[in-house]
């Protein structure tokens, strides 16, 4: 657009803007259209024109497997900007992106939110909460970092209302901090 500027301006002719459009690819501000056309007769000494503005869309960079640091400044140099991350454990190092949505090369509005998942290192190993009744288990669980997910009841014919039978996830497995321990305890008589 400053190009035609100066070099129609000298000769006495304005560029005129008339507007903006989605150039299919053009560089924002090149002139995509023009009145009269090119190689017309002008019949005043003013050429009307439409440029290429900035696409509303972006691809979103693929971040899968790069540090949250690094993520977060390729997406936000590409207009993008990022939500809080999720943690999800992973035996990939910790805040390692596992996935984005959008997902990767999709397009996207300039300006919206792309949320991650990172890597979280599983660091708690799970207590055996069976054999215990259901007030200390429930203790136990939330004195290892985790907290107390459903439970389910059950009839059993040799042990006492609350006694815990089984647990998930199972004694020694290693989860991150907060994960849900599931329940089945006996159920009152």
């Amino acid at each position: 657009m400053a190009e035609a500027r100066e070099r129609w301006g000298a000769k006495g002719i304005e560029i005129i803007e008339e507007g903006e459009r989605d150039g299919s690819g053009a560089e924002p501000g090149t002139i995509v259209q023009q009145r009269p056309a090119p190689g017309a007769e002008l019949s005043s000494k003013e050429i009307r024109v439409t440029v290429a503005r900035k696409s509303e869309t972006q691809i979103v960079p693929d971040v899968a497997g790069k540090g949250i640091d690094e993520a977060r400044k390729l997406l936000e140099a590409a207009g993008f900007t990022v939500g809080d991350a999720t943690p999800e454990a992973s035996d990939k190092p910790e805040n390692t992106v596992l996935r984005q949505t959008p997902d990767a090369n999709a397009s996207a509005k300039q300006g919206s939110m792309v949320r991650l998942v990172v890597a979280q290192a599983a660091g708690i190993e799970v207590p055996k909460f069976t054999g215990l009744y259901l007030g200390k288990a429930k203790q136990a669980i939330e004195a290892a970092g985790l907290k107390v997910g459903a439970i389910k009841r059950v009839e059993h014919a040799e042990r006492g209302e609350g006694y815990v039978l089984k647990q998930t996830p199972v004694a020694g497995e290693k989860v991150p901090p907060g994960t849900e321990v599931e329940l089945v305890a006996v159920a009152p008589n």
